[in-house]
């Protein structure tokens, strides 16, 4: 393909600072820098007030713990493992990954010196802990136990699970951290303002609108000769929060951030006429989506209803009209970068048909074009996160592709914490208390997260803590999924996988719109900055950063 945009996405407008990178980005090599010191300020408009790298994290919250608290393996922007706090990534051909009968074992060895931004050493008492905190979330749910010896943790896994590497994506300090309450560490203070970090920085000051990061002293100790392995060359980088996007860009057409956060395809018309700023694009491995709740009693009583509706609805209202065509259709949950899974016939959207099975299913069209079965109207909620201007005209333009079909479409804004809150602060999409969800999955590299979302198994329940928020349950998904995460076979993970996106085609659990880009938008005085298409976010490399 050529280097103008992301398969099937036409250009911006050409603007001399708009730069959009290839599929997949190219190979990271840094440019050494020429001067030490000197400080960033990185913007978003959704700031934490606090930090707990462990569990489920917004964006946000990932790009600052990934400069505090550095992982056992790293994703780079090619999205490649690298060891971090480890000294390389196991396989079965090091010898690191052993089968044992129907699970595994994943032995982790340190480097030799690494220390705690307080001169502590890293242990594998570390991985440990970080094991105990979390052992109910996905994947660490597969571990068994752990035993430590010298600098080597060695993981017994109940199962084979091919998406250990990233596990342990940041591992906490246990001599800081393990005499707190168990109860009670994700209320500690130390959330607030971490005192011990092992990334290239360390907290110096905490929430109000910013945290501010001073570079971490010993991040160098045992990295010698590894490509990120020497001290930040920014003495501080600071995350500023917004209250709204539109005073994020404000600041940074002004000149007073160098870099942008959780900007997107609407903002690339404004952006793109700013001076004094490059613009990188790359595809990433988030993708918008619009969820049915399959036990809404409405849906649940009529699954003809849901199938109709995800097999009519016109995306093309969003991605042609409120994107304007800079963002790809997506097929599904698993993104073309992942190029070793087969993606297969692409969704098929057909609203005539869908109208068809609609008044087969006994919906009939009144005067007003909306729907009605057995004096039932058909009247639907759409919920999303609010402040979001994207969010807003893809919901309205959803909302007008439904009415198109028959069905009069309300959107519902809710706080963010609201949507994606717990099960116990019943959080709507937890709970299952909405018809129609508007938001994106940000995946990592390896679909075995997949199994977590679309299992039949993982329905959020008052115990659990799956993220099956369609409350989907299709025997073929299920089915697919097991296969593609009981191998270390990458050739059959890739026959699974592609099983799995037939399956997910026909049960029509929810509508996939489009493929997200990873706009990353930079002062250009700072260099070094390379969009990661995988979670690991912007800030990956931030140790790299120069000014």
């Amino acid at each position: 393909m050529t280097a103008c945009a992301p398969p099937g996405a036409p250009a911006p407008s050409p603007s001399p600072t708009v730069r959009i990178e290839s599929s997949p980005p190219p190979k990271y090599v840094p440019e050494p820098a020429r001067h030490e010191g000197g400080t960033v300020t990185v913007g978003d408009w959704q700031l934490p007030g606090a930090l707990l790298p462990v569990g489920t994290q917004t964006a946000s919250a990932t790009a600052v713990e990934q400069t505090i608290f550095s992982p056992l393996i790293g994703v780079d922007s090619q999205l490649a493992y690298y060891g971090d706090l480890a000294r390389d990534v196991p396989s079965l051909d090091n010898g690191e990954v052993k089968l044992t009968g129907s699970g595994m074992d994943v032995a982790y060895t340190l480097r030799e010196g690494l220390r705690w931004s307080d001169g502590q050493p890293v242990t594998p008492d570390d991985i440990a802990f970080t094991w105990s905190v979390q052992k109910q979330s996905a994947g660490y749910d597969q571990i068994t136990g752990i035993d430590r010896s010298g600098s080597t943790a060695t993981i017994h896994f109940k199962a084979i699970y091919p998406a250990f590497p990233l596990l342990f994506s940041a591992v906490l300090p246990a001599h800081r951290l393990a005499s707190i309450d168990p109860a009670k560490l994700a209320s500690n203070s130390f959330w607030n303002k971490p005192d011990v970090a092992s990334g290239p920085f360390q907290v110096l000051e905490a929430p109000g609108s910013r945290w501010t990061l001073q570079r971490n002293p010993h991040y160098p100790d045992g990295r010698a000769g590894t490509p990120l392995g020497h001290a930040a060359h920014l003495d501080r980088l600071v995350f500023r929060g917004y209250d709204t996007k539109d005073a994020e860009l404000a600041d940074l057409k002004a000149g007073d951030l160098q870099v942008g956060l959780d900007l997107n395809e609407r903002d690339l018309d404004l952006v793109s006429r700013f001076s004094g700023v490059r613009l990188k694009l790359v595809p990433s491995l988030s993708y918008e989506q619009l969820a049915l709740n399959h036990d809404d009693p409405l849906f649940k009583t009529d699954p003809a209803l849901a199938a109709a509706l995800a097999g009519g609805l016109d995306r093309h209202s969003v991605t042609g009209g409120v994107l304007h065509g800079r963002a790809p259709l997506a097929d599904g949950p698993i993104s073309p970068l992942q190029s070793w899974i087969a993606q297969g016939p692409a969704w098929q959207t057909d609203p005539a048909a869908a109208r068809q099975a609609l008044d087969a299913d006994g919906w009939s069209i009144g005067s007003d074009g909306i729907r009605a079965k057995a004096g039932r109207r058909l009247t639907l909620v759409i919920s999303t996160a609010g402040g979001n201007p994207l969010r807003d005209a893809e919901a309205a333009a959803l909302a007008a592709a439904l009415h198109g079909l028959g069905a009069e479409a309300r959107v519902q804004e809710v706080p963010n914490q609201q949507l994606f809150g717990s099960y116990a602060s019943r959080g709507l999409l937890e709970r299952g208390t909405y018809q129609l969800a508007l938001w994106s999955w940000v995946l990592p590299p390896d679909p075995d997260a997949l199994f977590d979302i679309y299992a039949s198994t993982r329905v959020p329940s008052a115990g659990g803590s799956g993220q099956n928020y369609d409350r989907c349950r299709d025997p073929e998904i299920d089915a697919a999924l097991a296969e593609g995460r009981s191998t270390l076979d990458a050739q059959k993970r890739g026959q699974a996988y592609s099983r799995f996106l037939a399956a997910y085609r026909g049960a029509r659990c929810e509508v996939p719109l489009f493929q997200r880009l990873d706009v990353a938008v930079t002062a250009n005085g700072l260099h070094n900055v390379a969009p990661n298409p995988a979670a690991t976010g912007n800030t990956w490399n931030a140790v790299d950063w120069w000014v």
